[in-house]
């Protein structure tokens, strides 16, 4: 997922009343860009793999969202 769909979500996110956390789901993998885009707005990103791991493995999405915003997430060109 690149920037441009990561932009029109965070500001459906940002709109919602103020969230404490924005998260982006999504069943691909965030371009470099995406993610360094998400990062400069404290945006967290769980791609197909995390989610993954919170749904299958049952992994908690809070032990997850520490992982995603270590920068651990992998990174598509």
């Amino acid at each position: 997922m690149g920037v441009t769909n990561l932009r029109a979500m965070a500001c459906t996110g940002r709109r919602a009343r103020g969230p404490q956390i924005t998260i982006v789901i999504s069943n691909a993998r965030f371009t470099g860009p995406a993610q360094r885009y998400a990062e400069g707005l404290d945006i967290r990103l769980l791609d197909r793999d995390d989610f993954t791991a919170w749904v299958c493995w049952r992994i908690p999405l809070l032990q997850l969202l520490k992982t995603s915003a270590a920068g651990t997430s992998r990174e598509t060109a």
